[in-house]
């Protein structure tokens, strides 16, 4: 795994639920605070990949959006597993 990719794998779950919240916020004000943690990996991906804080705010921001939705991926695969071999109906049904 690349460098880059590290940042995200090993972020806590807790921090990536930030990291998702101010990306929300910053699509209504346009803008993050100046004490966002979003700020505080795009410091961390300009360390690595030599470029501008600013130039890595949308390699930051494809970064989360992919971690985030490969845990919900191993996530529901988790709950699939279990609802299979608990014999639970499911609520909602895929189409």
């Amino acid at each position: 795994m690349n460098p880059i990719q590290n940042l995200y794998t090993d972020l806590l779950d807790d921090e990536l639920l930030i990291l998702i919240d101010e990306l929300a916020i910053s699509e209504e004000t346009g803008s993050f605070p100046m004490d966002a943690k979003i700020r505080d990996l795009c410091k961390k991906t300009a360390q690595i990949t030599g470029m501008d804080i600013s130039s890595n705010l949308m390699i930051v921001q494809i970064g989360v959006l992919k971690e985030s939705a490969f845990r919900w991926k191993a996530l529901q695969e988790s709950i699939k597993n279990y609802i299979a071999t608990h014999s639970i109906e499911p609520t909602i049904k895929n189409k």
